[in-house]
């Protein structure tokens, strides 16, 4: 028998149409307000939490969903009710929200992208407070250092 990601799967007691596990947290299956709602997004987290944490990973990495500019911090919860083991977050945080995220025990530790890019010092600039460099999109994902390589550090940019 061959299983298809079109055919239907329980999870726990939740019963999917396919198999798309991350389907109900896009904006077209939320509800009135735009934003996932316990029955569509947290019913999938909340079982997803328990496989994994039923697995002895290292460690959990998830997106945390940010909808109209809003963090839905409820969905990260629902995740940690379920998933035990270290959780880090991501998904477009400054240190300052990743401060908040650690602090709160939403978060073990934040992955960044974009940010350590631009500012590959940018543990010591959040521990004196500096600003942090902005990121060249169109240099992303090109060949060659640039990019990459030729941001300033902190001696650098005195």
């Amino acid at each position: 028998m061959t299983t298809s990601l079109l055919s239907p799967v329980s999870l726990g007691a939740l019963h999917l149409p396919n198999r798309f596990v991350m389907a109900p947290l896009t904006r077209t299956r939320t509800g009135e307000a735009r934003v996932p709602g316990d029955l569509n997004a947290g019913g999938v987290l909340s079982y997803l939490g328990a496989e994994l944490d039923r697995r002895s990973l290292a460690y959990a990495h998830y997106i945390e969903p940010v909808v109209e500019g809003e963090r839905q911090v409820g969905l990260t919860e629902t995740l940690r009710h379920t998933w035990h083991g270290p959780l880090v977050l991501a998904q477009g945080f400054t240190p300052e929200t990743a401060e908040a995220a650690v602090s709160q025990g939403r978060a073990d530790a934040i992955a960044f992208g974009r940010a350590f890019i631009s500012s590959p010092d940018l543990p010591e600039r959040h521990r004196v407070g500096a600003e942090l460099v902005e990121a060249d999109a169109s240099t992303f994902y090109g060949e060659g250092p640039q990019g990459y390589t030729d941001y300033p550090t902190l001696p650098d940019a005195a």
